[in-house]
């Protein structure tokens, strides 16, 4: 599974079934129809995993791979855990989050308190230049499955 775990930290751990992992949104991929489109996204996530440093952050932008490898386009923008994947799968065709529909709920200031604190504590650089900083908003991993709040998505 590609993840970003952290701050420059972008990995690609095997996943166990006693993982607590749903996958199966994904069984279209085993498919012979959806072969190609399977073997290009997968190669494209492997391309991806070539470049470890990845921003951690609080503002989100989902163009970031939109050059097939991570570029960040201003100090302020990261990505965590769910707009990784949501930034990785819009460069690779499948925009299947809109971050216009996303708003602001108060237990997001939570969030964005405990990762500007781990941040101080594991990436204190990191930490000093996202400082009195905000997440507008924050995208859970469910949602971008379910695509709450956004519009409905369809990879295919």
């Amino acid at each position: 599974m590609a993840h970003l775990a952290f701050h420059e930290d972008l990995r690609c751990d095997p996943v166990y079934p006693q993982s607590g992992y749903v996958w199966s949104d994904c069984l279209w991929l085993q498919d012979p129809d959806y072969a190609a489109t399977a073997t290009f996204v997968a190669r494209f996530v492997k391309g991806i995993l070539r470049n470890e440093k990845v921003d951690y952050g609080l503002l989100p932008d989902l163009d970031s791979f939109a050059e097939g490898e991570y570029i960040a386009r201003h100090p302020l923008v990261g990505l965590a855990c769910a707009s990784y994947v949501a930034a990785v799968l819009k460069g690779a065709g499948f925009d299947v989050i809109d971050l216009s529909t996303w708003k602001y709920r108060p237990e997001d200031d939570v969030w964005s308190d405990q990762i500007l604190d781990m941040l101080r504590r594991y990436a204190p650089a990191r930490a000093a230049g996202l400082e009195g900083q905000r997440a507008p908003f924050r995208v859970r991993p469910d949602e971008v499955v379910r695509g709450h709040r956004a519009q409905p998505a369809r990879l295919l």
